[in-house]
């Protein structure tokens, strides 16, 4: 990504990034903008240990937070 952004600042150059990075990315880079809509839509996940007694607790609060739009309201920010 490093490199795709230092050839799109000094060039005619144009590349695929993941949407977050990409929101990142123009953030810190004010010349740089995203265009087009995403190719698809991905969901995150968190790694814990197998049959770990907080997996089910996490995925309910997670699934609260998609449900109420909190996670799309941080995303926001």
């Amino acid at each position: 990504n490093e490199k795709g952004v230092e050839m799109a600042e000094k060039y005619k150059y144009a590349f695929f990034m993941e949407s977050t990075s990409i929101e990142y990315t123009t953030q810190r880079h004010c010349n740089l903008t995203r265009v087009g809509d995403q190719l698809d839509e991905k969901d995150y996940g968190i790694a814990l240990k197998k049959d770990s007694q907080y997996r089910k607790p996490l995925s309910t609060a997670i699934l609260k937070l998609q449900s109420s739009g909190v996670i799309e309201k941080i995303r926001k920010k």
